[in-house]
C-alpha cells in the first residue's frame, strides 16, 4: 500500500446516487470515498436523510436536485439531467482548482466534465467508473449515441466494475490499457457476522427448502424463469418456497404469473427489506438465485451483482447468469453455478442439484464466504490518485 503521507491533488467524485440512497451504485461510491477521503469533494442529488448523512462524512458533500424521473419523457429528462449536472461542476469548477474528476457513470458526469474542461483550458484527469446498463443503453438511444461515442475518447482512464462491463468498453473501441477492473465490496462489518435465520423463517410459510432473489424487481433479472419452474421444482422438493425481496415495477406481472402456475402461495415477496434484515434474510436462504439477462438491444445487463456477495458472505451458494458481470461475482463451480438464463432446463437441473445435495451446498457455501469477505483491491484507483 503507498503512503497516504504525500501529497494528493484536489479531487471531485460526480455521483448523483449516493448515500444515504440505498443500492449497489451507491453503496460502491461510498467505498471508493472510504478508500481514498484525501482531498476529496463529493457532488451528490439531495436524498432523505442526506443532511445528517453529511455532516458525519470526512469529505465535504455538495447536494443538487438531480431529475431522476422527470420529465418522463426520456430524451427531455436527460438533457435536464445535463444541464442540472453542468451547472453544478461548473460552480464548483469557478470555485476551486480540481486535478482530478471522477464520474460514477459517462452519462452524464464525463459527458458534462470533458465540456467543461475545454471550456476552461484546465488539464484536469478524467476517470469514469462503468458499472453496466450505463455503458450499453446510450449506444441504443438516438438522441445520446453519438455524444456518448466522443465522451468515451476523452476519459482518461475507466474503472470498469466486472469482465463484462471491460469487454464493452473495449468492443466501443477503448485500449486496454485505459481500462481497469474494481469489483464493488460489500459491507465486511456488516456481513462478516452471522445472520439469525430464524428471525425470517418465523414470518414465512412452513418450508424444507428456501430459494431466494433479492434485487429491484425488473425484467432484466428473469425472476420469471424462477417462477415458472417452482411447479415442477416442488414435484420434487414439495416443502420448497421461493422467497423474493424488492420493490420494482415487475411486481405486479410477477405476482400474476405466480398465480398463473398455480403456486402464489408459495412465492412469498417481501417488498423492500431493511438493512437491519437484510443479513438475517440471506441467511435464511438455501440457495440465491438470479439468473439475469444480457439485451443489448435494451441495453440491459447485470454489470456485477453485489447481492451475489451478499448471499456468499452468509454461506448461501448462488446461481447466476454466464452472461454479464454475474459471472465474476460467482464463480463456476466453486462458489455456485452459472446458467443460460434462456436454458429453463440447464436452471432447473442446477436447482436440483443444490436442492439435493446439502453437502454441496455447504462446500459451495464456505468458498463463497470466504471469498466474498476478501478485502477489495483498490490499487487500480489509488495508483492514478497518487500517481
Amino acid at each position: 500500500m503507498m503512503s497516504r503521507d504525500i501529497e494528493t491533488p484536489r479531487r471531485l467524485l460526480f455521483s448523483p446516487g449516493f448515500p444515504p440512497t440505498i443500492g449497489g451504485a451507491e453503496n460502491f461510491m461510498f467505498s471508493r470515498c472510504i478508500a481514498a477521503p484525501e482531498n476529496l469533494e463529493v457532488v451528490a442529488a439531495h436524498s432523505p436523510g442526506s443532511t445528517a448523512f453529511d455532516i458525519q462524512q470526512r469529505f465535504p458533500i455538495h447536494r443538487f436536485h438531480y431529475p431522476w424521473y422527470q420529465p418522463a419523457y426520456e430524451p427531455l429528462r436527460r438533457v435536464l439531467q445535463i444541464q442540472r449536472s453542468a451547472e453544478i461542476l461548473n460552480r464548483l469548477l469557478r470555485q476551486r482548482n480540481y486535478c482530478v474528476i471522477e464520474t460514477v457513470t459517462v452519462f452524464p458526469g464525463a459527458i458534462v466534465a470533458q465540456m467543461l474542461r475545454k471550456m476552461y483550458r484546465r488539464r484536469m484527469y478524467l476517470i469514469s467508473f462503468a458499472l453496466g446498463d450505463d455503458v450499453l443503453r446510450p449506444q441504443q438511444r438516438w438522441y445520446a449515441s453519438r455524444l456518448f461515442q466522443s465522451s468515451l475518447q476523452a476519459v482518461d482512464r475507466f474503472i470498469a466494475i466486472s469482465h463484462a462491463t471491460r469487454d464493452i468498453l473495449l468492443s466501443l473501441g477503448v485500449h486496454p490499457e485505459r481500462v481497469a477492473i474494481i469489483h464493488p465490496p460489500i459491507d465486511i462489518v456488516r456481513f462478516s457476522r452471522y445472520g439469525e435465520p430464524w428471525r425470517i423463517k418465523l414470518k414465512l410459510p412452513p418450508h424444507d427448502h428456501m430459494l431466494l432473489t433479492i434485487c429491484r424487481l425488473v425484467g432484466k433479472k428473469n425472476i420469471e424463469s424462477v417462477i415458472r419452474l417452482m411447479p415442477r421444482l416442488r414435484e420434487r422438493f414439495p416443502g420448497l418456497i421461493y422467497v423474493i425481496g424488492g420493490e420494482g415495477e415487475d411486481e405486479p406481472r410477477l405476482r400474476h404469473i405466480a398465480c398463473e402456475c398455480g403456486i402464489a402461495e408459495h412465492v412469498i415477496f417481501l417488498g423492500r427489506i431493511d438493512q437491519d434484515a437484510l443479513v438475517d434474510t440471506y441467511a435464511a436462504g438455501d440457495i440465491f438465485v438470479m439468473p439475469t439477462k444480457l439485451d443489448r438491444s435494451k441495453g440491459e445487463m447485470e454489470g456485477f451483482g453485489i447481492a451475489f456477495l451478499e448471499a456468499a458472505s452468509q454461506g448461501v451458494p448462488s446461481i447466476a447468469s454466464r452472461y454479464g458481470g454475474g459471472a465474476d461475482a460467482v464463480v463456476e463451480s466453486l462458489t455456485g453455478y452459472l446458467v443460460d438464463p434462456d436454458d429453463p432446463a440447464e436452471l432447473e437441473r442446477r436447482i436440483g442439484e443444490l436442492l439435493s445435495n446439502p453437502a454441496l451446498r455447504r462446500q459451495l457455501g464456505t468458498a463463497g464466504r470466504s471469498r466474498a469477505l476478501q478485502p477489495t483491491d483498490w490499487s487500480p484507483l489509488l495508483s492514478l490518485i497518487y500517481r
